[in-house]
């Protein structure tokens, strides 16, 4: 069974997406994205409830459709497959939005995700591991710095230091 799948009328920027409203006589400087696929994932019932997606923070030519109750799919674009984001990564991203994950400015290979709730989530990309501050929910902000990472929480400002590799909420003075 060949799944056609048409995104119109949206603009990928970044990590994150952008609906437009669009005069319908007008589609000179519109993107939309036509993508073909094989039969080489099934889904459920034949079909996705995709809630958002984004290129991917971690491959060229990926993009991740989040879907809410059945985890995160990459799609590659050179192959036109579909894959299932596993463990441990797919954990960590499962009811992220793509604006709830933060690319180290400093480490490169650090990524950090906005739970919602859920904790803070951190996945390195050199070494495949991921971890969870649970004490550390409902982020706002983020400041990399080059010892340290300040994220204002709805709970106050967490610090995490680099160094010692450890999370604590900053008391007020």
């Amino acid at each position: 069974m060949k799944i056609t799948l048409w995104l119109f009328l949206i603009t990928l920027i970044g990590c994150g997406t952008r609906t437009e409203v669009l005069n319908q006589n007008d589609f000179s400087e519109k993107s939309f994205i036509t993508l073909n696929f094989t039969d080489q994932q099934e889904f459920k019932l034949d079909s996705v409830n995709i809630s958002s997606f984004c290129f991917s923070p971690l491959e060229v030519n990926h993009i991740w459709a989040f879907c809410n109750y059945d985890g995160t799919y990459d799609l590659n674009l050179e192959t036109g497959l579909w894959k299932k984001i596993e463990e441990p990564l797919g954990s960590l991203i499962h009811w992220v939005k793509p604006n709830d994950i933060y690319k180290d400015s400093i480490n490169q290979d650090l990524f950090w995700m906005n739970r919602n709730g859920l904790g803070l989530g951190l996945y390195n990309k050199l070494s495949g591991k991921s971890r969870v501050f649970s004490e550390v929910n409902y982020v706002s902000s983020i400041l990399f710095d080059t010892s340290d990472i300040w994220f204002g929480t709805h709970l106050g400002v967490f610090r995490y230091n680099r160094d010692n590799d450890r999370m604590q909420v900053v008391e007020n003075t």
